[in-house]
C-alpha cells in the first residue's frame, strides 16, 4: 500500500513520457478523484515492471529498495533524468494537462514545496553508485505522501 501511495504523489508532479495511458481533461470536466484514479492505475502498472525488471532475490531485498523501485518508476515516466535528478521543467505542463484549472494553484502550492531543499534549491539526490538502497530519495517521498491527501480536499 505505500508504493502506491508513494507512486501516486510521485508522478502527480511531472509530465509523463507514458501520458497516453491518462485522458486529458476534457474541457477541465475531471474531478480530482477521477485524476487520482487515473494516475494509480497507470502507476500501479509502472511499479509492477520496475519491480520485475529489477529481479530481486528475495522479499526482504525489495522491500530494502523500495526507494529505487520508486526511483525506476519515475525515470519511467519522465521525472528524473538519467543522473536520477528531478526534472522540474515538466511540472506546469502536467498539471495542465491533467487537472482541472480550480486544482492546479493548489497542486503547485502543496507539492512544489517537495522539490526543494532546505536551501530552496531544488533537492538532488545521490547518484544510484552511492546510495544502494536510494535512501536520497526517501525525504522527497515523506513530503509527497504528507501532501497528497490536501489535494482532494
Amino acid at each position: 500500500m505505500r508504493s502506491i501511495v508513494i507512486s501516486s504523489v510521485l508522478l502527480i508532479l511531472v509530465g509523463l513520457k507514458a501520458l497516453d495511458l491518462l485522458v486529458p481533461v476534457e474541457g477541465k470536466q475531471k474531478t480530482c478523484q477521477s485524476v487520482m484514479k487515473d494516475l494509480t492505475k497507470m502507476q500501479i502498472s509502472i511499479i509492477m515492471n520496475c519491480t520485475k525488471r529489477m529481479k530481486f532475490r528475495n522479499g526482504k531485498e525489495k522491500a530494502k529498495k523500495m526507494n529505487c523501485i520508486l526511483r525506476c518508476a519515475m525515470m519511467t515516466v519522465g521525472i528524473l533524468n538519467e543522473e536520477g535528478q528531478l526534472k522540474i521543467d515538466q511540472t506546469e505542463y502536467f498539471l495542465h494537462k491533467f487537472f482541472p484549472d480550480e486544482l492546479i494553484d493548489k497542486a503547485n502550492s502543496s507539492l512544489m514545496p517537495c522539490t526543494q531543499s532546505e536551501s530552496g534549491d531544488i533537492v538532488v539526490f545521490q547518484p544510484p553508485e552511492e546510495d544502494e538502497y536510494c535512501t536520497s530519495y526517501d525525504g522527497f517521498c515523506k513530503c509527497m505522501i504528507q501532501q497528497l491527501p490536501t489535494l482532494c480536499d
